[in-house]
């Protein structure tokens, strides 16, 4: 598991949100979604949960608390970030957490805009100015 441990940190998780977020603005990942999500999303009242591969495998989870102001979502911080892989289950902690927090603030924002969400987890965002300035 130490191999895993030296090779996975915060940077490289922030990297892959932001590719595929970027993915977003070709399509891609809209039609991915809509037909079998690369990343699967959780909405609950306290915090959202990102899901996603980041190769064949190794699994992540990322887990922003979430902050609310009369129902719109204005921010999020990391909970925590699980790393899932043939040689175990491990979190991972150290390392800057703004990039991670820009990129799932941008993915949530896209996921709300375009309607991915399910009825029951439908949110509204007050992203938009701070991740697309």
């Amino acid at each position: 598991m130490t191999a895993i441990i030296e090779q996975i940190n915060i940077q490289e998780v922030a990297e892959h949100l932001q590719l595929l977020q970027s993915e977003f603005n070709k399509g891609g990942l809209l039609e991915h979604l809509r037909a079998k999500p690369l990343l699967d999303m959780e909405v609950n009242d306290g915090d959202i949960t990102i899901f996603f591969e980041l190769d064949r495998d190794t699994d992540l989870t990322v887990v922003f608390n979430t902050e609310y102001d009369r129902h719109t979502l204005t921010d999020l911080s990391v909970r925590h970030v699980e790393v899932d892989s043939d040689e175990g289950v491990y979190e991972i902690d150290e390392g800057d957490h703004s990039a991670m927090v820009l990129e799932g603030k941008r993915i949530i924002h896209d996921a709300v805009h375009y309607k991915l969400l399910d009825e029951d987890s439908a949110i509204d965002t007050d992203f938009y100015h701070e991740v697309y300035a």
